[in-house]
């Protein structure tokens, strides 16, 4: 918990700036598609996107969406805040 007693849950500062012209490039070349019935039994991984006004939630990552996936874990090692 954070000293005001509510939880942290958003990156502690901005991408720097080769960070962010990464990302952009590649949101640039996202192609969100549309998303994917959820598979069955318990072992997977549920990746969702929201990008210009768009929600798209899949299973199994597209090409397109691998370089973005990528550089948002990136972010989230580098600046995530713990409480």
């Amino acid at each position: 918990m954070s000293g005001d007693g509510r939880r942290r849950t958003a990156i502690a500062r901005a991408l720097m700036f080769k960070e962010r012209r990464r990302l952009r490039t590649h949101l640039g070349k996202l192609r969100l598609g549309t998303s994917e019935a959820r598979p069955q039994g318990a072992g997977f991984l549920k990746y969702t996107l929201v990008y210009d006004r768009h929600r798209v939630s899949r299973y199994s990552l597209p090409a397109t969406w691998k370089p973005v996936v990528g550089d948002l874990e990136r972010a989230m090692e580098k600046y995530w805040a713990p409480d």
